[in-house]
């Protein structure tokens, strides 16, 4: 029963202009959405997919994870210190090329199975707060994420935000333009 359930939604940006999709990574004036900004414009498709009224009765239990361009964007800076921990795309060769060093397999582009990431997961302790810690803010998608479970469950936040500063801006349409 969706009254009783948390539903989590995990979507890539890298297809966000497909037919069917059709979110621009540009904005009116031409220029190149920020990874906050095409987030956004993702969670309100979403919402509009869903329905407003859908959204409003349920938003209290719906989480977006969008991840600017794709989920391996946000498993790099558990991979490296450099540069490349804020990569927001082509993710998946980066991550391939430390994967094979670390852990000894890489995940197949045209096969992504969730065993690949439940195993990256597991290797990096993700579910465990300080691994999250160690890590957040070095990936916007990421950084995003955890500002957003941070919205959630502030009991338990990770990030500190600068007083007088709303904890999280750009967090979720939820937070933003959709209260």
């Amino acid at each position: 029963m969706l009254c009783q359930a948390r539903v989590r939604s995990q979507i890539d940006t890298d297809v966000c202009e497909e037919p069917g999709f059709s979110v621009s990574r540009r904005g009116p004036a031409g220029d190149e959405l920020t990874p906050d900004e095409l987030a956004d414009q993702v969670a309100t498709f979403l919402i509009s997919r869903l329905g407003t009224a859908v959204y409003d009765r349920f938003s209290d239990r719906i989480l977006f994870a969008v991840c600017v361009d794709s989920i391996e964007c946000s498993l790099l800076p558990f991979y490296y210190t450099d540069v490349r921990r804020s990569k927001t795309t082509n993710c998946l060769g980066s991550l391939n090329r430390e994967l094979a060093v670390q852990e000894n397999f890489s995940i197949d582009a045209a096969d992504k199975r969730s065993l690949y990431y439940e195993k990256l997961l597991r290797a990096k302790k993700c579910s465990k707060r300080n691994s999250l810690e160690r890590v957040a803010g070095s990936n916007p998608s990421l950084t995003r994420f955890i500002r957003l479970l941070d919205g959630r469950f502030p009991h338990a936040a990770m990030l500190t935000y600068a007083p007088g500063s709303p904890a999280g801006p750009a967090l979720a349409p939820e937070t933003s333009s959709h209260q």
